[in-house]
């Protein structure tokens, strides 16, 4: 997006290519990408989504569970209750 080329090594650490797929076509043509789940990682923090549920864990803190069609301000933890889903 920002037009410029990924470097090929960082403090002289080759970067591995990264997994999954990019978003940049859902950005620059407003088109859905087909996708079973979405997932990210930054700095410790990380996140799944799948369907209306999101797994979210901030860094070195346990996992919270969110139905994303019920509670779209994430407020309501439902980890304990459908433990089945944090599997």
């Amino acid at each position: 997006m920002a037009g410029i080329q990924k470097p090929q090594s960082w403090k002289n650490q080759k970067i591995p290519i990264a997994p999954g797929k990019s978003l940049l076509p859902a950005f620059s043509s407003g088109i859905d990408l087909s996708r079973d789940h979405l997932w990210w990682s930054h700095e410790g923090h990380r996140a799944v989504r799948q369907g209306d549920f999101k797994l979210v864990s901030a860094k070195n803190q346990p996992w919270e569970l969110y139905d994303l069609k019920t509670d779209r301000a994430e407020s309501k933890n439902l980890v304990k209750q459908k433990p089945e889903l944090k599997a």
